[in-house]
């Protein structure tokens, strides 16, 4: 006891001198391939965004509060998007691999950290916070120590490969730049509740899926209409961690039967491009509800993603919506 409080504690923003220590605690925590590491820390490694716990001069636990966007409410307006800049009042800080060395766990220092992290964006004016726990038991934890609520969900299914003759596949799959992503994905997302990214973070998950054999797409079909897909290999499985078909465009107007065509028009497509690879596809709660709906099965619908009022303010809608992608 005495020994611990002894030792001298430090809470606060990174600074420079503290980069490496908070990659080996990276490394070490979350066991990441060091080329994403690399990648993440020359873009979000700075004292606006990196909060840190150090016990006489040694780095022990970290968080990042990355300014990824901000909350639309989705009232079916598409929107023209240029640069995506935000006041820091709109901006929702996401609470990003949030971790402590194994050695110092158990003590409450990663509360102290993130409490003291949050408080600070409070002051800032800042209006929410929002956290993709890795877990589902994580849910209620951090409800229980910060008063998160769940507030965002997501529909997965495994991916499937129908039988097809040798007839060429429908949709074309094109690669899209940061910024034209997120106009197609602004365009087919506009009627629904949903995180509207910067271009910025959409950039750091391009180069992400790029890191990994994969990219942002677009995909065009025969009849003219347009959606956006995001995806990368894990090893010898493939990993759709968005996928937005056209029908989405019609917001709750969108037509199940419409929607099951679309997803079975584009399996072919992503076959040509990418082999014939098990994984899975992520696309929003409403979607996979219409799928459902229309007779495909397996499909699973789980929370995903949770948010807190930093200013005391009443949640938006009680129906949850689209966080999308979680750089994970």
């Amino acid at each position: 006891m005495m020994e611990e409080r002894a030792r001298e504690i430090f809470i606060g923003p990174a600074g420079p001198e503290d980069r490496k220590q908070a990659a080996c605690l990276w490394e070490k925590v979350f066991e990441d391939d060091r080329r994403y590491i690399q990648l993440f820390f020359s873009k979000y490694f700075k004292s606006d965004t990196c909060w840190v716990l150090k016990e006489a001069g040694a780095l022990v636990c970290a968080v990042y509060l990355l300014p990824f966007g901000a909350l639309d409410r989705g009232e079916g307006k598409p929107r023209t998007i240029g640069a995506l800049s935000f006041s820091s009042k709109e901006d929702v800080p996401c609470v990003y691999a949030f971790g402590t060395l194994p050695g110092r766990r158990g003590k409450g220092l990663g509360k102290t950290l993130l409490s003291a992290a949050l408080s600070a964006s409070s002051k800032k004016g800042e209006l929410w916070s929002v956290i993709c726990p890795a877990r589902k038991e994580l849910f209620s934890y951090y409800e229980k120590a910060y008063g998160y609520q769940s507030r965002f969900s997501v529909a997965e299914l495994p991916l499937f490969y129908e039988k097809r003759g040798e007839e060429k596949a429908c949709v074309r799959i094109l690669p899209l730049s940061a910024k034209a992503y997120n106009r197609e994905r602004e365009r087919l997302l506009s009627g629904f509740f949903h995180l509207r990214f910067h271009n910025e973070a959409i950039g750091l998950q391009k180069e992400i899926c790029r890191l990994y054999g994969g990219d942002l797409y677009l995909l065009e079909y025969e009849d003219g209409k347009k959606g956006c897909f995001c995806a990368f290999r894990e090893g010898e499985r493939l990993l759709v961690k968005e996928l937005l078909l056209p029908e989405l465009e019609k917001g709750e107007g969108m037509r199940p039967a419409e929607l099951f065509d679309q997803l079975r028009a584009f399996t072919p497509a992503l076959q040509d491009a990418f082999g014939k690879r098990k994984g899975y596809i992520r696309m929003p709660e409403k979607a996979g509800a219409a799928l459902l709906e229309a007779g495909l099965k397996p499909v699973w619908i789980r929370d995903f993603a949770m948010l807190l009022s930093l200013q005391g303010q009443p949640l938006p809608f009680e129906e949850k919506g689209y966080f999308g992608l979680a750089f994970d």
